[in-house]
């Protein structure tokens, strides 16, 4: 339902019907919760919890393993996906960072928390943002 597509607002137009903005502010929320969660089984200790949880919901951190893993390809405005698009519509890169939330957002809706919890690990170890 929600996995279908990354679209980004700035098409150069302003469509407010292409905001992923909600999606991957549920998305920021239900990382926030995750990384909470794993870093509280691991030591309960606010100051270690909220120390490690910073280092990955960073804006740099997401923009950086958004860009390493080329989600933006996967972005599509009114016309083109980020790939196809002349170099006139393609999308600032410096938007790139929402779209890992968007995504983690859509699975939520989706899948459910439980699953999500599983992905959000396994996708962070896999790109070792997280310890495995």
């Amino acid at each position: 339902m929600y996995a279908k597509k990354i679209e980004n607002k700035d098409d150069g137009k302003h469509r407010k019907n292409y905001e992923n903005d909600a999606l991957a502010t549920l998305g920021d929320s239900i990382l926030k919760f995750i990384l909470t969660e794993y870093f509280f089984d691991k030591a309960q200790d606010k100051k270690y919890i909220t120390d490690e949880k910073k280092k990955i919901e960073d804006n740099k951190t997401l923009f950086e393993l958004s860009n390493h893993l080329k989600i933006y390809e996967f972005a599509y405005n009114d016309k083109y996906f980020y790939g196809e698009s002349p170099e006139e519509d393609k999308v600032s890169n410096k938007k790139h960072n929402s779209y890992i939330e968007a995504i983690i957002g859509a699975i939520y809706k989706d899948k459910g928390i439980e699953y999500t919890k599983e992905w959000v690990i396994d996708f962070l170890k896999k790109n070792k943002v997280l310890e495995p």
